[in-house]
């Protein structure tokens, strides 16, 4: 039989990993910004880390942004699903309370 299952733990891990995620893309964006190019060597070498930096710092940026984001809307649906359990769950047992 097909049905549809949500493992409210397994949902929590993804979004400790999302939150994790976040901070360490923060993290290194924060490293490529402090990193001059001037510090890296010669002139064609500093260009193009410059603009390498410039582009990872962006992306990184959206990235974590994005992992935020997903991450703190999963509260809402890690909210319901506990709540929609727990009335489940005090609907089956004598005293009406979840075990």
């Amino acid at each position: 039989m097909a049905g549809f299952k949500v493992e409210i733990d397994q949902l929590k891990g993804l979004q400790s990993g999302l939150r994790d995620t976040e901070g360490r893309l923060d993290n290194a964006a924060g490293t490529l910004k402090s990193v001059s190019p001037e510090q890296l060597g010669g002139r064609e070498l500093d260009d193009a880390c410059g603009d390498f930096a410039g582009d990872w710092h962006y992306g990184i940026g959206q990235v974590a942004k994005f992992a935020k984001g997903i991450a703190d809307r999963m509260d809402g649906a890690i909210k319901v699903y506990t709540e929609t359990e727990d009335a489940i769950k005090s609907s089956m047992t004598p005293d009406g309370k979840p075990k």
